[in-house]
């Protein structure tokens, strides 16, 4: 059940005025605020005072990151969604994910994502380049139901094993021509995440242009066969079975030198640019699709030059869609 004021009426004046005297609150009594998560976007920046609220954090909290669901912040949160383009053109994004498919508090009558679905998200998240949030709703008394518990559990066991292709990574560009391969990269290492394993013994990569020097397996410290054969690059010596019923990844040394093939340049930061494409693929899904923003909340483009990794963005813009599931405007489970 939804907390409602005893005074709580349709009037949005007075709103703004509780909702501004809590933010000072929070960001004047409280000493060092290190975030504010904003949620809620049914309406427009100019309604939120998204701008000014902005700068009232900074004045009084200057370090505090600040999302952009008043329509104004440092960061994308798209929802249940990746904002691709967002990411590659170097803004600072963070996708939020609930283990539950139709709530984010607790409800005992929703179903939930299995372990591979969340994991998947989460990769495809690090692999655009962007954080990745993850939402579990507790019951009242702040328990949590042994399968949340589960899932979570079998997602920290796998990042034990092969979260060195997570932790501290950067996300990298490539596009293999299956989906089911992402990359993240860390120095010289380019590690290469297979969401499903291989029917044969080898697989060809067509994003690289110069063979890594190695090649090994996490979770079995495998090394693997690297060939250059016609143009592509050839992972040999695969095992029959994966390591991991979850998902694999493949660590490539790069100290050789550049291994990426050209790639075309990311779009232009503009309001209708952005890519949201489903965080959950499932097989009775359609493929991840494109959405541009509804038209009602289309803002001018930014008047920024696109900014390097971890500069803070203060555009009043972001890519929306249905609140009830997901942030892409042709959303894959209606």
């Amino acid at each position: 059940m939804q907390y409602q004021r005893p005074d709580d009426e349709p009037n949005w004046e007075k709103y703004l005025a509780y909702y501004l005297g809590q933010v000072e609150e929070l960001c004047t009594k409280y000493g060092p605020i290190h975030g504010l998560w904003f949620d809620g976007v049914q309406r427009t920046e100019r309604q939120w005072r998204g701008r000014y609220v902005y700068k009232l954090i900074k004045r009084w909290q200057p370090q505090a990151v600040v999302n952009d669901r008043a329509l104004y912040g440092d960061f994308f949160t798209p929802e249940r969604a990746l904002a691709v383009h967002a990411a590659a053109a170097g803004y600072m994004v963070e996708a939020c994910q609930s283990v539950a498919q139709a709530a984010w508090g607790y409800r005992s009558d929703t179903a939930l994502y299995s372990t591979p679905e969340l994991l998947h998200s989460m990769l495809r998240m690090n692999a655009a380049g962007g954080n990745y949030l993850l939402n579990l709703g507790p019951r009242a008394d702040g328990s949590l139901p042994e399968t949340w518990l589960t899932r979570m559990r079998e997602m920290g066991e796998w990042l034990r094993v092969h979260g060195e292709a997570v932790y501290g990574t950067a996300g990298c560009p490539l596009q293999e021509e299956s989906p089911e391969r992402l990359y993240t990269r860390r120095g010289n290492t380019l590690y290469l995440h297979l969401l499903t394993w291989p029917a044969t013994d080898r697989l060809e990569l067509t994003r690289l242009r110069r063979a890594p020097r190695a090649a090994r397996l996490l979770g079995t410290e495998q090394p693997l066969e690297v060939r250059h054969q016609g143009g592509r690059i050839v992972i040999a010596g695969l095992p029959a079975s994966p390591p991991s019923a979850l998902a694999n990844v493949i660590a490539l040394d790069c100290s050789a030198g550049p291994v990426f093939r050209p790639l075309p340049p990311a779009p232009t930061p503009s309001a209708n640019a952005w890519n949201c494409s489903f965080i959950v693929t499932r097989k009775s899904r359609p493929a991840p699709v494109a959405s541009t923003p509804r038209s009602n909340r289309t803002l001018p483009s930014p008047s920024i030059s696109t900014p390097s990794p971890g500069t803070n963005v203060r555009t009043s813009w972001r890519t929306t869609g249905c609140s009830s599931s997901c942030m892409a405007t042709t959303c894959p489970t209606n």
